[in-house]
């Protein structure tokens, strides 16, 4: 969900939120959109039309629409977790064109490897007690270089476990 503005107690929470958005950006300036097709992609709900009975991918738009409109939104960072959670392919694609417009910085929570791999970094969680890494480049950079690391230990073990069965051998041999 991004997180363009915090959330308006005055408005009665996400469903009037999302409702109060979609009006702002049908009456917006579509010059002063980043992200004009998910706008044109909204242009079939009216004002009237209540949030609740929104589809996912139609409460995406909006929320994605709100979070690059340079109005609502003048933020110099945009927090997208799972952005592309309900979107059809067509809208997968808007999204990754947008953020590759987006002026500002970025942090992305998403297990949608094409959208990772228009990433600059990638921050993992690693194993409990190690920490979040940063890896620079791409998710496909990352799974390449995660690919060698593993093959890397897994020779090691493999050698380490030669060494101890020869170390074995030598020890029979002599009793």
């Amino acid at each position: 969900w991004p997180v363009p503005l915090p959330l308006p107690t005055s408005f009665g929470g996400r469903d009037a939120y999302i409702e109060q958005l979609s009006v702002q950006l049908k009456s917006a300036d579509p010059s002063l959109l980043l992200y004009p097709a998910e706008l044109a992609a909204l242009t079939a709900l009216s004002p009237d039309d209540p949030a609740r009975p929104l589809s996912g991918g139609q409460r995406t738009r909006v929320a994605l629409a709100s979070a690059f409109h340079m109005l609502l939104s003048p933020a110099d960072l945009l927090l997208l977790d799972e952005p592309t959670n309900h979107l059809d392919s067509r809208a997968r694609e808007g999204l990754r064109q947008q953020i590759a417009r987006w002026p500002g910085g970025l942090l992305v929570a998403s297990h949608d490897r094409t959208l990772l791999d228009t990433m600059d970094f990638i921050a993992v969680l690693e194993e409990p007690g190690q920490g979040l890494a940063l890896h620079r480049g791409n998710h496909a950079h990352y799974a390449a270089l995660r690919a060698t690391q593993q093959q890397a230990a897994q020779a090691a073990l493999d050698h380490a476990k030669a060494e101890r069965r020869n170390a074995q051998r030598q020890l029979a041999a002599r009793h």
